[in-house]
Protein backbone atom coordinates (compact mmCIF):
# COMPACT_ATOMS: atom_id res chain seq x y z
CA UNK A 1 0.00 0.00 0.00
CA UNK A 2 2.59 2.07 -1.15
CA UNK A 3 1.42 5.54 -3.27
CA UNK A 4 4.50 7.24 -3.27
CA UNK A 5 6.38 9.08 -0.45
CA UNK A 6 5.96 12.15 1.08
CA UNK A 7 8.91 14.67 0.31
CA UNK A 8 11.07 15.65 3.30
CA UNK A 9 10.29 19.34 3.18
CA UNK A 10 6.50 18.44 3.59
CA UNK A 11 7.09 16.21 6.59
CA UNK A 12 9.57 19.07 8.21
CA UNK A 13 6.39 21.55 7.56
CA UNK A 14 3.67 19.04 8.94
CA UNK A 15 5.73 18.73 12.18
CA UNK A 16 6.45 22.39 13.25
CA UNK A 17 2.56 22.70 12.21
CA UNK A 18 1.59 20.72 14.97
CA UNK A 19 3.98 21.29 17.26
CA UNK A 20 3.53 25.15 17.06
CA UNK A 21 -0.59 24.74 16.74
CA UNK A 22 -0.97 22.24 19.59
CA UNK A 23 1.00 24.31 21.63
CA UNK A 24 -0.03 27.63 20.71
CA UNK A 25 -1.78 29.88 23.59
CA UNK A 26 -0.09 27.22 26.58
CA UNK A 27 3.49 27.82 26.31
CA UNK A 28 6.63 29.99 25.16
CA UNK A 29 6.71 28.89 21.51
CA UNK A 30 4.00 30.36 20.32
CA UNK A 31 5.65 33.98 21.95
CA UNK A 32 9.06 33.15 20.33
CA UNK A 33 7.35 33.19 17.06
CA UNK A 34 4.98 35.60 16.85
CA UNK A 35 5.28 38.39 19.40
CA UNK A 36 8.51 40.03 17.75
CA UNK A 37 5.48 40.60 14.74
CA UNK A 38 3.31 42.39 16.70
CA UNK A 39 0.49 40.83 16.31
CA UNK A 40 -2.37 40.18 19.43
CA UNK A 41 -3.48 36.30 19.54
CA UNK A 42 -5.13 34.33 18.03
CA UNK A 43 -5.05 37.36 14.47
CA UNK A 44 -0.87 35.97 14.25
CA UNK A 45 -1.61 32.33 14.84
CA UNK A 46 -4.41 32.15 12.62
CA UNK A 47 -2.44 33.90 9.32
CA UNK A 48 -0.06 31.76 9.97
CA UNK A 49 -2.40 28.96 9.83
CA UNK A 50 -4.11 30.02 6.29
CA UNK A 51 -0.92 30.58 4.66
CA UNK A 52 0.68 27.58 5.50
CA UNK A 53 -2.64 25.18 4.46
CA UNK A 54 -2.91 26.53 1.22
CA UNK A 55 0.57 26.22 0.94
CA UNK A 56 0.84 22.81 1.73
CA UNK A 57 -2.54 21.71 -0.09
CA UNK A 58 -3.85 24.59 -2.03
CA UNK A 59 -7.78 23.66 -1.60
CA UNK A 60 -10.21 24.49 1.14
CA UNK A 61 -13.01 22.16 2.25
CA UNK A 62 -13.19 18.61 3.47
CA UNK A 63 -15.81 16.13 3.60
CA UNK A 64 -16.44 13.94 6.86
CA UNK A 65 -18.35 11.19 7.09
CA UNK A 66 -21.31 9.71 9.69
CA UNK A 67 -18.79 9.29 12.00
CA UNK A 68 -17.49 12.25 12.45
CA UNK A 69 -20.52 14.48 13.26
CA UNK A 70 -18.71 15.53 16.89
CA UNK A 71 -16.51 17.15 14.37
CA UNK A 72 -19.56 19.44 12.99
CA UNK A 73 -20.67 20.39 16.68
CA UNK A 74 -17.27 21.12 17.42
CA UNK A 75 -17.17 24.11 14.49
CA UNK A 76 -20.84 25.17 15.01
CA UNK A 77 -19.92 26.37 18.40
CA UNK A 78 -17.51 28.68 17.00
CA UNK A 79 -19.70 29.88 14.21
CA UNK A 80 -22.44 30.60 16.75
CA UNK A 81 -19.64 32.03 18.93
CA UNK A 82 -19.19 34.33 15.76
CA UNK A 83 -22.67 35.07 15.14
CA UNK A 84 -23.12 35.92 18.85
CA UNK A 85 -20.43 38.74 18.58
CA UNK A 86 -21.91 40.29 15.64
CA UNK A 87 -25.35 40.36 17.45
CA UNK A 88 -23.74 42.56 20.61
CA UNK A 89 -21.49 44.05 18.16
CA UNK A 90 -18.57 43.50 20.05
CA UNK A 91 -14.75 44.23 19.30
CA UNK A 92 -14.34 39.95 20.12
CA UNK A 93 -15.81 39.58 17.04
CA UNK A 94 -13.01 39.74 15.24
CA UNK A 95 -11.55 37.99 17.79
CA UNK A 96 -13.95 34.84 17.30
CA UNK A 97 -13.73 35.29 13.59
CA UNK A 98 -10.33 34.49 13.93
CA UNK A 99 -10.48 31.36 16.23
CA UNK A 100 -13.16 29.65 14.13
CA UNK A 101 -10.74 29.93 10.97
CA UNK A 102 -7.86 28.65 12.67
CA UNK A 103 -9.30 26.16 13.99
CA UNK A 104 -11.32 24.68 10.92
CA UNK A 105 -8.34 24.80 8.74
CA UNK A 106 -6.41 23.07 12.03
CA UNK A 107 -8.71 20.00 12.27
CA UNK A 108 -9.13 20.38 8.11
CA UNK A 109 -4.22 20.14 8.24
CA UNK A 110 -4.02 17.46 10.46
CA UNK A 111 -7.07 14.90 8.84
CA UNK A 112 -5.26 15.57 5.36
CA UNK A 113 -1.60 14.97 6.58
CA UNK A 114 -2.83 11.96 7.96
CA UNK A 115 -4.65 10.65 4.66
CA UNK A 116 -1.59 11.82 2.78
CA UNK A 117 0.50 10.02 4.96
CA UNK A 118 -2.16 6.66 4.72
CA UNK A 119 -2.42 6.73 1.14
CA UNK A 120 1.65 6.61 1.19
CA UNK A 121 2.43 4.46 3.90
CA UNK A 122 -0.51 3.11 5.11
CA UNK A 123 -0.91 1.11 8.59
CA UNK A 124 -0.64 2.34 11.84
CA UNK A 125 1.97 5.02 10.92
CA UNK A 126 0.01 7.74 9.79
CA UNK A 127 -1.55 7.77 13.45
CA UNK A 128 2.48 7.75 14.97
CA UNK A 129 2.92 10.85 12.32
CA UNK A 130 0.18 12.88 13.69
CA UNK A 131 0.91 12.54 17.20
CA UNK A 132 5.09 12.62 16.89
CA UNK A 133 4.92 16.65 17.37
CA UNK A 134 2.86 16.30 20.08
CA UNK A 135 4.68 13.71 21.73
CA UNK A 136 8.21 15.35 20.82
CA UNK A 137 7.33 18.69 22.79
CA UNK A 138 6.01 16.68 25.86
CA UNK A 139 8.97 14.61 26.02
CA UNK A 140 10.77 17.80 25.71
CA UNK A 141 8.84 19.49 28.75
CA UNK A 142 9.17 16.00 31.01
CA UNK A 143 12.94 16.26 30.23
CA UNK A 144 13.54 20.10 31.05
CA UNK A 145 11.49 19.95 34.02
CA UNK A 146 13.08 16.76 35.82
CA UNK A 147 16.36 18.25 34.87
CA UNK A 148 16.00 21.84 35.89
CA UNK A 149 15.16 19.89 39.24
CA UNK A 150 17.92 17.85 39.90
CA UNK A 151 19.99 20.66 38.86
CA UNK A 152 18.39 22.94 41.27
CA UNK A 153 18.50 21.07 44.08
CA UNK A 154 22.04 19.62 43.54
CA UNK A 155 22.87 23.82 43.45
CA UNK A 156 24.24 23.37 40.12
CA UNK A 157 21.46 26.23 39.37
CA UNK A 158 20.17 28.96 40.96
CA UNK A 159 16.35 29.73 41.28
CA UNK A 160 16.73 33.52 40.35
CA UNK A 161 18.67 32.98 37.29
CA UNK A 162 17.69 34.45 34.00
CA UNK A 163 14.67 36.13 34.94
CA UNK A 164 11.46 36.79 32.57
CA UNK A 165 9.87 41.08 32.83
CA UNK A 166 8.36 40.50 29.98
CA UNK A 167 6.54 38.09 27.81
CA UNK A 168 2.94 38.08 26.15
CA UNK A 169 2.11 34.45 27.89
CA UNK A 170 3.42 35.43 31.92
CA UNK A 171 1.84 39.04 31.63
CA UNK A 172 -1.10 38.26 33.27
CA UNK A 173 0.49 36.29 36.28
CA UNK A 174 3.39 38.94 36.26
CA UNK A 175 0.99 41.87 36.98
CA UNK A 176 -0.53 39.74 39.64
CA UNK A 177 2.62 39.22 41.53
CA UNK A 178 4.56 35.92 39.91
CA UNK A 179 8.03 35.93 39.33
CA UNK A 180 9.04 34.02 36.48
CA UNK A 181 13.31 32.40 36.07
CA UNK A 182 14.28 30.53 33.58
CA UNK A 183 17.78 28.85 35.02
CA UNK A 184 19.85 27.33 32.47
CA UNK A 185 17.36 28.44 30.00
CA UNK A 186 15.14 25.05 31.04
CA UNK A 187 12.27 25.08 32.91
CA UNK A 188 10.60 27.87 33.84
CA UNK A 189 10.24 28.61 37.93
CA UNK A 190 7.27 30.07 38.62
CA UNK A 191 7.34 31.99 42.35
CA UNK A 192 3.88 33.03 43.51
CA UNK A 193 2.56 34.58 46.42
CA UNK A 194 1.38 31.29 47.35
CA UNK A 195 2.95 27.88 46.60
CA UNK A 196 2.49 24.50 47.92
CA UNK A 197 4.33 21.29 46.72
CA UNK A 198 6.35 17.79 47.62
CA UNK A 199 9.76 19.10 46.63
CA UNK A 200 11.88 22.06 48.48
CA UNK A 201 11.68 23.86 45.27
CA UNK A 202 8.99 26.57 43.77
CA UNK A 203 6.97 25.86 40.47
CA UNK A 204 8.31 24.12 37.91
CA UNK A 205 6.02 24.63 34.46
CA UNK A 206 8.12 23.17 31.41
CA UNK A 207 7.61 26.04 28.68
CA UNK A 208 4.12 26.75 30.29
CA UNK A 209 3.04 29.40 32.42
CA UNK A 210 1.34 27.32 35.32
CA UNK A 211 1.44 24.15 36.80
CA UNK A 212 -1.59 22.73 35.62
CA UNK A 213 -1.00 24.05 32.06
CA UNK A 214 1.79 22.49 31.65
CA UNK A 215 0.07 18.96 33.12
CA UNK A 216 -3.12 20.14 31.18
CA UNK A 217 -0.92 20.00 27.75
CA UNK A 218 0.99 17.11 28.14
CA UNK A 219 -0.28 14.55 30.73
CA UNK A 220 -2.17 12.99 27.68
CA UNK A 221 0.70 12.59 26.27
CA UNK A 222 1.10 9.50 28.85
CA UNK A 223 -1.38 7.48 28.01
CA UNK A 224 -0.46 7.97 24.07
CA UNK A 225 3.24 6.79 25.13
CA UNK A 226 1.31 3.82 26.63
CA UNK A 227 -0.25 2.76 23.06
CA UNK A 228 2.74 2.55 21.94
CA UNK A 229 5.51 1.31 24.71
CA UNK A 230 2.41 -0.73 26.52
CA UNK A 231 4.65 -4.20 25.40
CA UNK A 232 7.93 -3.06 26.95
CA UNK A 233 7.74 -3.34 30.87
CA UNK A 234 11.16 -1.10 31.15
CA UNK A 235 9.52 1.60 28.87
CA UNK A 236 6.12 1.30 30.84
CA UNK A 237 7.89 1.87 34.22
CA UNK A 238 10.35 4.59 33.09
CA UNK A 239 7.02 6.23 32.12
CA UNK A 240 5.29 5.39 35.04
CA UNK A 241 8.35 6.94 36.84
CA UNK A 242 9.01 9.93 34.99
CA UNK A 243 5.28 11.57 34.54
CA UNK A 244 4.89 10.94 38.23
CA UNK A 245 7.61 13.10 38.94
CA UNK A 246 5.87 16.07 36.37
CA UNK A 247 2.87 15.47 38.64
CA UNK A 248 4.56 15.89 42.17
CA UNK A 249 6.79 18.55 40.92
CA UNK A 250 3.87 20.73 39.39
CA UNK A 251 1.91 19.81 41.96
CA UNK A 252 -1.35 21.04 40.08
CA UNK A 253 -4.77 20.18 42.17
CA UNK A 254 -6.63 19.32 39.41
CA UNK A 255 -4.11 17.45 37.14
CA UNK A 256 -3.51 15.21 40.28
CA UNK A 257 -6.72 14.05 40.33
CA UNK A 258 -7.58 13.73 36.79
CA UNK A 259 -4.19 11.57 36.79
CA UNK A 260 -5.24 9.59 39.76
CA UNK A 261 -8.63 8.57 37.85
CA UNK A 262 -6.96 7.78 35.02
CA UNK A 263 -4.69 5.26 36.31
CA UNK A 264 -7.40 4.14 38.71
CA UNK A 265 -9.18 3.09 34.88
CA UNK A 266 -6.42 1.61 33.60
CA UNK A 267 -6.20 -0.77 36.61
CA UNK A 268 -9.66 -1.42 36.53
CA UNK A 269 -9.19 -2.26 32.41
CA UNK A 270 -6.05 -4.78 33.42
CA UNK A 271 -8.21 -6.22 36.07
CA UNK A 272 -11.89 -6.98 34.18
CA UNK A 273 -10.06 -7.21 30.68
CA UNK A 274 -6.67 -9.01 31.03
CA UNK A 275 -7.64 -10.64 34.53
CA UNK A 276 -4.17 -9.64 36.43
CA UNK A 277 -3.57 -10.07 40.50
CA UNK A 278 -0.75 -7.36 39.93
CA UNK A 279 -3.20 -4.90 38.95
CA UNK A 280 -5.32 -5.31 42.39
CA UNK A 281 -2.72 -4.95 44.52
CA UNK A 282 -1.64 -1.41 42.12
CA UNK A 283 -5.13 -0.53 42.36
CA UNK A 284 -5.49 -0.87 46.35
CA UNK A 285 -1.98 1.57 46.54
CA UNK A 286 -3.39 4.21 44.31
CA UNK A 287 -6.92 4.20 45.53
CA UNK A 288 -4.76 5.15 48.55
CA UNK A 289 -2.60 7.69 46.88
CA UNK A 290 -6.43 9.13 46.05
CA UNK A 291 -7.94 9.45 49.37
CA UNK A 292 -4.82 11.37 50.63
CA UNK A 293 -5.52 13.85 47.54
CA UNK A 294 -8.56 14.08 47.22
CA UNK A 295 -9.39 15.12 51.14
CA UNK A 296 -6.76 17.96 50.87
CA UNK A 297 -8.98 18.84 47.53
CA UNK A 298 -11.82 18.53 48.99
CA UNK A 299 -11.03 20.94 52.42
CA UNK A 300 -9.20 23.48 50.63
CA UNK A 301 -11.94 23.93 48.27
CA UNK A 302 -14.67 24.57 50.54
CA UNK A 303 -12.63 27.01 52.22
CA UNK A 304 -12.26 28.42 49.21
CA UNK A 305 -15.96 28.18 49.05
CA UNK A 306 -17.15 29.73 51.80
CA UNK A 307 -15.30 32.30 51.60
CA UNK A 308 -17.30 34.77 49.73
CA UNK A 309 -16.40 38.37 47.96
CA UNK A 310 -19.79 40.34 48.95
CA UNK A 311 -19.70 42.80 46.34
CA UNK A 312 -19.24 40.33 44.07
CA UNK A 313 -21.12 37.67 44.91
CA UNK A 314 -19.50 35.09 43.80
CA UNK A 315 -16.92 32.47 44.65
CA UNK A 316 -12.97 32.75 45.29
CA UNK A 317 -12.57 29.61 42.99
CA UNK A 318 -11.41 31.03 39.50
CA UNK A 319 -12.91 27.57 37.97
CA UNK A 320 -16.00 27.31 39.74
CA UNK A 321 -17.18 30.63 38.72
CA UNK A 322 -16.12 29.35 34.96
CA UNK A 323 -18.81 26.24 35.41
CA UNK A 324 -21.23 28.22 36.94
CA UNK A 325 -21.39 31.15 33.89
CA UNK A 326 -21.65 27.85 31.70
CA UNK A 327 -24.19 26.21 33.12
CA UNK A 328 -26.36 28.74 34.01
CA UNK A 329 -27.55 30.94 30.55
CA UNK A 330 -30.17 33.81 31.73
CA UNK A 331 -31.43 34.24 27.51
CA UNK A 332 -31.60 32.14 24.45
CA UNK A 333 -28.28 34.38 23.19
CA UNK A 334 -25.43 35.23 25.07
CA UNK A 335 -21.75 36.35 25.34
CA UNK A 336 -20.67 32.51 24.24
CA UNK A 337 -17.66 31.15 25.24
CA UNK A 338 -15.47 34.62 24.97
CA UNK A 339 -17.85 36.67 27.35
CA UNK A 340 -16.40 40.23 28.49
CA UNK A 341 -13.50 39.45 30.66
CA UNK A 342 -13.28 36.18 33.20
CA UNK A 343 -12.77 35.65 37.42
CA UNK A 344 -15.34 37.56 38.72
CA UNK A 345 -16.83 39.23 35.85
CA UNK A 346 -18.14 36.40 34.72
CA UNK A 347 -21.13 37.22 37.52
CA UNK A 348 -22.04 40.49 35.98
CA UNK A 349 -25.25 41.19 34.84
CA UNK A 350 -24.16 41.73 31.15
CA UNK A 351 -22.26 38.57 31.39
CA UNK A 352 -24.03 35.44 30.15
CA UNK A 353 -23.31 32.56 27.99
CA UNK A 354 -26.60 31.72 26.05
CA UNK A 355 -28.54 29.04 26.20
CA UNK A 356 -28.12 27.88 22.75
CA UNK A 357 -24.52 27.96 23.49
CA UNK A 358 -24.88 26.17 26.90
CA UNK A 359 -26.76 23.10 25.19
CA UNK A 360 -24.05 23.02 22.50
CA UNK A 361 -20.88 22.64 24.72
CA UNK A 362 -22.29 20.67 26.82
CA UNK A 363 -23.88 18.03 24.47
CA UNK A 364 -20.32 17.92 22.85
CA UNK A 365 -18.89 17.98 25.94
CA UNK A 366 -21.13 14.41 26.12
CA UNK A 367 -20.53 13.41 22.82
CA UNK A 368 -16.92 13.39 23.69
CA UNK A 369 -16.91 12.00 27.23
CA UNK A 370 -18.86 8.69 25.76
CA UNK A 371 -16.94 8.35 22.55
CA UNK A 372 -13.72 8.28 25.05
CA UNK A 373 -14.94 6.08 27.27
CA UNK A 374 -15.81 3.47 24.89
CA UNK A 375 -12.61 3.57 23.07
CA UNK A 376 -11.35 3.45 26.96
CA UNK A 377 -13.75 -0.32 27.54
CA UNK A 378 -12.12 -1.74 23.93
CA UNK A 379 -10.06 -5.05 24.95
CA UNK A 380 -7.06 -3.84 22.12
CA UNK A 381 -4.61 -1.86 24.09
CA UNK A 382 -3.92 1.00 21.73
CA UNK A 383 -7.74 1.92 21.98
CA UNK A 384 -7.43 1.60 25.48
CA UNK A 385 -5.09 4.05 25.57
CA UNK A 386 -6.01 6.44 23.45
CA UNK A 387 -9.25 6.71 25.18
CA UNK A 388 -7.67 6.99 28.62
CA UNK A 389 -5.81 10.18 26.62
CA UNK A 390 -8.75 11.66 25.84
CA UNK A 391 -10.52 10.91 29.06
CA UNK A 392 -7.89 13.08 31.36
CA UNK A 393 -7.86 15.51 28.62
CA UNK A 394 -11.62 15.54 29.28
CA UNK A 395 -11.46 15.68 32.78
CA UNK A 396 -8.95 18.28 33.14
CA UNK A 397 -10.89 20.29 30.83
CA UNK A 398 -13.73 20.69 33.51
CA UNK A 399 -11.14 23.38 35.42
CA UNK A 400 -11.05 25.43 32.31
CA UNK A 401 -14.81 25.00 31.26
CA UNK A 402 -15.86 26.92 28.04
CA UNK A 403 -12.18 29.01 28.25
CA UNK A 404 -10.98 25.28 26.43
CA UNK A 405 -12.35 26.63 23.34
CA UNK A 406 -10.23 29.69 23.62
CA UNK A 407 -7.11 27.28 22.23
CA UNK A 408 -5.85 25.37 19.31
CA UNK A 409 -5.52 22.24 21.39
CA UNK A 410 -8.74 21.10 21.62
CA UNK A 411 -8.85 20.87 17.64
CA UNK A 412 -6.07 18.26 17.95
CA UNK A 413 -7.96 16.72 20.69
CA UNK A 414 -10.88 16.78 17.78
CA UNK A 415 -8.52 15.67 14.76
CA UNK A 416 -6.79 13.19 16.46
CA UNK A 417 -10.71 11.62 18.17
CA UNK A 418 -11.87 11.65 14.55
CA UNK A 419 -8.74 9.68 12.99
CA UNK A 420 -8.94 7.04 16.01
CA UNK A 421 -12.21 6.65 14.48
CA UNK A 422 -11.42 5.94 10.95
CA UNK A 423 -8.72 3.93 12.16
CA UNK A 424 -10.23 1.89 14.80
CA UNK A 425 -11.58 -1.43 12.58
CA UNK A 426 -7.78 -1.42 10.78
CA UNK A 427 -6.67 -1.38 14.70
CA UNK A 428 -9.08 -4.08 15.89
CA UNK A 429 -8.44 -6.05 12.78
CA UNK A 430 -4.56 -6.41 13.24
CA UNK A 431 -5.39 -6.51 17.75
Amino acid sequence: MNGGKVPVGHKIVDFLVLLIQVSYGQSLIGVWLFDWMGLPYPVGNTIFMMMIYLFRFGRIGLHYNKTSRFVYIFLLVYAFDVLQGVYYMTSLAIWRLCLLIDVYFFINYVVLVYKEYKACYGGLFTIKNVIKPYLTYSLYNVIIVILSAILLLAGILSITDNPIAENSLLADNIEGGTQYFQPGHLSLVSIALSERGLFPLPMLTGLSHEPHVLCYLILPSFFLFLSKYYNSKKQVVALYVAYLLIVLLAFATTAVLAFVVAIVLEQLWFIMIKKSTLRIVLLVITLLIATYFAADFINTLYGEVMTKVSEEGGSKDYSLISLQYLVTPRGIIGRGNIPNGYGYRLLEVNNQVGLITCILDISLYLVLLIKSFKLYKSRFSTLHYFGLAFLYYLMHSLKLSFQMFTIPYFAFIIALMYIVELEKKEIERKG
